[in-house]
């Protein structure tokens, strides 16, 4: 979608590549910004699933929830292939944002058993492996932003009326329809220890969002 837009200092992504831009040496991930991303979608519409906030919201505002999503969940890989722009087949159609995918990464679903262990048994321990979740698939001068910095720039970016929205959501948000379930065992795949690791580090990266949002008025 960048490339297609012309985003100024867009390199496309190559996997296993550090691509660089040779007029930028510095910047990493170079054109893949947010500026660049609200730019691309302004002609595009929000999904036809997205149901929340005001109706005049656009593709971006709903890509605000997709960063404030990856936040809460610890998702790194949200690179400029992890999203993506549905093309209508008939062409009096608006293009429309794709809904979220990609999360396989997510709650600490690659993390050695030791650290997750050290985690569970070590609040600090937790919360500064959760501080290094960053946005390090976005344009950024070493170091990038954390996930939870990234998700509060990305909001006051978008439209006023459905950034509020947004707060509202993030503020109240209840996570024992998730929790319980989980915890339950719905899901036969995680183990124990996952499953209480990814109930610690949802609890605290809300409650990271929450006050972050807070701290930004």
């Amino acid at each position: 979608m960048l490339e297609e837009a012309r985003a100024p200092g867009y390199f496309p992504f190559a996997p296993g590549q550090d691509v660089r831009d040779l007029n930028r040496p510095h910047i990493r991930r170079p054109g893949h910004s947010l500026t660049n991303i609200r730019t691309a979608l302004q002609v595009v519409d929000a999904p036809a699933e997205f149901k929340g906030g005001p109706r005049e919201g656009r593709a971006f505002d709903v890509f605000v929830g997709y960063t404030l999503l990856d936040a809460l969940i610890a998702n790194r890989d949200r690179h400029d292939e992890n999203w993506a722009v549905l093309e209508p087949q008939l062409g009096s159609l608006p293009q429309v944002l794709a809904p979220t995918y990609d999360h396989g990464s997510s709650l600490g679903y690659n993390l050695p058993g030791t650290t997750r262990d050290r985690c569970l048994s070590d609040v600090v321990a937790l919360e500064r492996w959760a501080t290094k979740g960053t946005a390090h698939r976005y344009e950024h001068v070493p170091p990038p932003k954390t996930l939870v910095g990234h998700a509060v720039e990305a909001l006051h970016m978008g439209s006023p009326d459905t950034a509020k929205w947004w707060v509202e959501q993030v503020m109240s948000l209840d996570l024992s329809e998730i929790l319980e379930p989980l915890e339950r065992g719905c899901i036969p795949e995680m183990s124990a220890a996952s499953v209480k690791f990814a109930t610690a580090l949802l609890k605290l990266n809300l409650r990271r969002l929450q006050d972050a949002i807070r701290d930004h008025g």
